[in-house]
């Protein structure tokens, strides 16, 4: 009976064990998608959160090391009792998430950490890995959509879009040139056009909202 009660001890200590490491993960992937959070933060508050899903939360801290940039726990402290794992960006090393004993445990019978500790670890290091890269792609992608917007603003060529017959967007210089009005696309004004490229600029737009850009 006294073995009986050992096991079930030993699996209700697992079970919680797992549920904190759940918990840990759900509050991260819920971070992730908060509107507006940067990265900055998911790693300062991941980190931070961390040792609350160790197997002792008051005895743990942690940090990450993002190739310049340090975030670590508010009680962090490097001690010789580590566990860590690579943060891989784009298929390179770019950092590491790093988890420490402050003091070391008296029952070293499995070594400082737990396997599902370390397994722990691999998972929310791939994660993080994972959050770098979108974020940068996303960030890429609106400096991208803002340079591309800088030059058709500023551009001294005239660009509209046109949809269903209707423009929808010009620019200044197109403004300038033909005015602002948002009716029905119709041809401009060609005072500014030589006399004999009319026809070929009148028939190069009529094939344009016919559909044949070629």
């Amino acid at each position: 009976r006294i073995w009986r009660e050992e096991i079930h001890q030993r699996a209700d200590t697992a079970l919680r064990e797992r549920v904190k490491e759940l918990n840990y993960l759900f509050a991260l992937s819920s971070l992730i998608e908060r509107p507006g959070v940067t990265l900055a933060e998911i790693l300062q508050e991941g980190v931070n959160t961390l040792p609350a899903a160790m197997q002792d939360p008051a005895n743990t801290c942690a940090r990450v090391l993002l190739e310049e940039k340090v975030y670590p726990s508010d009680n962090f402290v490097e001690t010789p009792w580590k566990l860590a794992s690579d943060i891989i960006v784009d298929d390179k090393r770019s950092g590491a998430l790093e988890v420490y004993l402050r003091e070391e445990r008296p029952d070293k019978s499995q070594g400082p950490f737990l396997k599902e500790e370390a397994e722990l670890i691999f998972s929310v290091a791939r994660r993080m890995g994972r959050i770098i890269e979108r974020k940068r792609g996303r960030k890429a992608l609106e400096e991208s959509e803002k340079r591309f917007r800088d030059l058709v603003e500023h551009s001294l060529t005239c660009i509209s879009i046109i949809q269903d017959n209707h423009i929808v967007y010009k620019n200044p210089e197109y403004e300038r040139l033909f005015g602002s009005s948002n009716n029905s696309f119709i041809l401009p004004d060609f005072d500014n056009i030589h006399p004999e490229d009319v026809s070929g600029v009148e028939t190069a737009i009529n094939r344009f909202l016919e559909g044949d850009i070629r």
